[in-house]
């Protein structure tokens, strides 16, 4: 398993209903380090809009994603992983351009160009 991109943490924090859930630590490695763990609790299809006047209950929601985070305290541990959601939390969104990049048609048109046609043409 791998660390999650502070991008992708931001959007699955940032989703309709969605919250965080924060553990208490516990030992590992023998009792010689922390760790603390974080579940980004969501709704179960995501942002998809209701058609319902009444809104789906609240037991639909599932876990996204586990963070975790380690410390030689338990105090430690657990300000990591609250310092790498605030980080993820706090990063700027920009929209994405909606201009495409520049030269594009004629990429596009050299492809077409260099394909040949089924018929022998």
């Amino acid at each position: 398993m791998g660390r999650f991109d502070p991008h992708v943490i931001k959007r699955l924090s940032r989703m309709r209903r969605s919250h965080i859930e924060v553990g208490e630590p516990f030992l590992i490695d023998g009792g010689n380090q922390y760790m603390c763990l974080a579940k980004i609790m969501g709704p179960k299809y995501g942002d998809l809009p209701s058609f319902e006047s009444i809104p789906p209950p609240e037991s639909d929601d599932e876990t996204l994603c586990v963070l975790s985070e380690e410390g030689r305290t338990a105090d430690e541990a657990r300000q990591r992983l609250l310092q790498r959601i605030e980080i993820a939390r706090s990063m700027p969104t920009l929209p994405p351009s909606n201009r495409p990049r520049s030269g594009w048609i004629s990429r596009i048109i050299s492809v077409f160009a260099k394909t040949e046609t089924l018929d022998g043409e």
